[in-house]
């Protein structure tokens, strides 16, 4: 019987890959080298049945937090306007994540890409619960 592989999970942080003091601003050149050496990871998890599998997240940086700040979603969705800035939000949060997911696929990864929203549970703001199953079939797929 083999034993599981690793699982290392990697956050690239929002104000890593983008720069906060500027709108929906991209860092071009610190994603490329970052995704550049996750690729390499990525390819030797491939090939290596012993390496590392690697989940991947970001940040929302000047993306998701603007559109955050500028709805008012400090706190719980109470009003209508946070209800329609939840969807602004998410929409910016994609644009930055577009990026990220052809960043990896340029540098030769092969991403598979979640949604947090859809394994993720908040309240107040706060974090409260992730579903680990979704991760672990994408992780047993190897993808």
């Amino acid at each position: 019987m083999t034993s599981p592989r690793e699982v290392v999970l990697i956050k690239l942080g929002g104000s890593l890959i983008t720069d906060k003091a500027r709108t929906e601003a991209l860092r071009r050149d610190v994603l490329e080298r970052l995704a550049g050496e996750i690729a390499q990871v990525t390819t030797r998890a491939r090939t290596d049945r012993g390496a590392p599998r690697l989940l991947l997240g970001h940040g929302s940086g000047s993306f998701g937090h603007r559109a955050a700040a500028e709805a008012g979603l400090t706190g719980p969705v109470e009003t209508e306007t946070q209800r329609r800035g939840v969807s602004r939000v998410q929409r910016a949060a994609l644009r930055l994540h577009r990026h990220v997911v052809a960043a990896l696929s340029d540098a030769g990864a092969e991403p598979f890409s979640l949604a947090p929203s859809s394994a993720a549970v908040a309240d107040d703001g706060r974090l409260t619960g992730v579903s680990g199953e979704i991760f672990a079939r994408v992780l047993d797929l190897d993808l």
